[in-house]
């Protein structure tokens, strides 16, 4: 099948299709990724791209948001991968599905796998949606058409994949200033748990699940996670969520707003105080409900954060957090299985933390030297 789009930008040396009205709709870039050809009318040219090639009628100008290299061509490289190696059977090789893959082609479809998802979910959340309810639902074929790849063969949790999760948690935001609080379990918006980047209304930055450097590690460890369906639809829309995570929880004397250095006096930044060392770290607030918290100082008490994932270089050790605050949960809520025990403290993110140094400062550090811990650094 192919889909017919119409761009109604000016065509111009240097303008792209993907820049029209019609492409920053959310629902738009679900068709547009998932069509196996695609057939763009713009004011003065025609845009044509499929799995294997794209091309527009002025051939010196840019394609833009077509291109035969996105989703579709993953899609077509794995699967294609898949149905070379199927007969093949090595001891060296990984199962993937009913076949048995060489471990270097798995690693080669986990990182497309990865960086696919994670160039979708970023492109993805610049887009515009009439009803923002509607997010997991308009994302919902691209996540299900990679889960049919069989290369992760993990579940899907409302925007994430349940496999290294910490990684996964560490996304950002840089608009959180100007973004509306999240919606919570019972709202007539609700549509993820805090954990998801879908919770918020706002461009977000993922994290790659994989490090292929091996130069990060996990400070944390999700035990147990479940979402809450609407519907029977593994993709769609959710009534709740929630993580069981084992990680260390410090808690916070004092948030305000600093410069960020002494070289930019102007550019202020939230910033946390650890109670137990009187360090600081940075915070990025996810929506104003946490920049309305530093700046008030109100419930600074209830605030926590957890070290999440530590990456190291020779030039740098940085600590990647997750800040959260202490909320209130009904005992099992959404959960035959009980997943909240009685007495047990619920907490829900607002942003995320960072701090570091240079190897040769680390011992002025005491939040890093006390992550217990970690690689050396050579």
């Amino acid at each position: 099948r192919a889909k017919l789009l119409w761009n109604f930008s000016s065509d111009l040396p240097g303008s792209t299709a993907s820049n029209a009205p019609l492409f920053k709709r959310a629902w738009v870039y679900q068709e547009r990724s998932l069509a196996p050809r695609t057939l763009a009318f713009a004011k003065n040219s025609v845009y044509w791209a499929c799995d294997e090639f794209s091309r527009g009628e002025q051939p010196d100008w840019a394609v833009g948001g077509l291109t035969s290299e996105g989703l579709r061509g993953t899609l077509h490289s794995v699967l294609e991968s898949g149905t070379m190696l199927a007969a093949r059977n090595s001891e060296s090789g990984w199962a993937l599905g009913q076949r048995t893959v060489p471990t270097e082609q798995l690693r080669a479809s986990t990182g497309s796998f990865d960086m696919r998802w994670f160039i979708c979910v970023t492109g993805y959340t610049l887009c515009k949606l009439t009803k923002h309810t509607d997010k997991l639902i308009a994302l919902s074929s691209i996540a299900r058409e990679l889960a049919n790849t069989e290369v992760i063969g993990k579940r899907y949790l409302a925007g994430l994949w349940d496999v290294n999760l910490p990684f996964q948690m560490a996304w950002i935001t840089v608009k959180g200033d100007t973004t509306p609080p999240r919606q919570r379990v019972g709202d007539a918006g609700y549509v993820a748990p805090s954990w998801s980047w879908a919770s918020i209304e706002a461009p977000v930055q993922p994290r790659l699940i994989f490090d292929y450097s091996n130069r990060m590690a996990s400070l944390a460890d999700v035990r147990a996670a479940e979402v809450v369906l609407k519907t029977d639809f593994a993709f769609g829309s959710v009534r709740a969520g929630w993580l069981r995570v084992w990680g260390r929880l410090n808690r916070v004397k004092a948030a305000e707003m600093k410069a960020y250095s002494n070289w930019d006096k102007e550019k202020q930044n939230a910033s946390l105080t650890d109670e137990a060392t009187g360090e600081e770290l940075w915070f990025c607030s996810d929506t104003m409900e946490g920049c309305e918290l530093v700046e008030s100082g109100k419930d600074v008490d209830k605030l926590v954060w957890m070290p999440l994932t530590l990456e190291f270089d020779s030039k740098m050790l940085r600590c990647t957090c997750l800040c959260l605050i202490e909320a209130q949960a009904e005992d099992g809520i959404g959960s035959e299985n009980k997943f909240v025990k009685t007495g047990e403290k619920v907490y829900r993110r607002l942003g995320t933390g960072s701090f570091g140094r240079i190897p040769s400062m680390l011992r002025e550090d005491r939040l890093l030297m006390e992550l217990e811990a970690y690689p050396d650094v050579q």
